[in-house]
């Protein structure tokens, strides 16, 4: 499988999403913000306890799940924001 360049931005858009939505939300936000963090810290248990028997299909759950997570923390920094300009007008 060639290597594909646009892995480490997604990666590093979730690490910066899902921290920042970790700090800033607080209540339900919080709690929705903490689905794929537990998605993912699952996923990477996953996959490192799978190195040693060398399994290449473990790597799928990381590299699925990351694009679903990026796009989910996306559309809850978008609600949250919409919530927000609602309650505010």
């Amino acid at each position: 499988m060639p290597f594909d360049p646009n892995i480490p931005a997604i990666a590093l858009a979730y690490a910066v999403l899902q921290v920042a939505a970790l700090v800033f939300f607080r209540g339900a936000w919080a709690r929705a913000a903490a689905v794929p963090a537990v998605y993912m810290a699952l996923a990477l248990a996953l996959f490192v306890l799978s190195m040693p028997a060398d399994l290449p299909l473990a790597v799928l759950p990381l590299a699925l799940g990351l694009p679903v997570a990026v796009l989910y923390l996306a559309a809850l920094w978008l609600a949250r924001g919409a919530a927000a300009l609602r309650r505010s007008v």
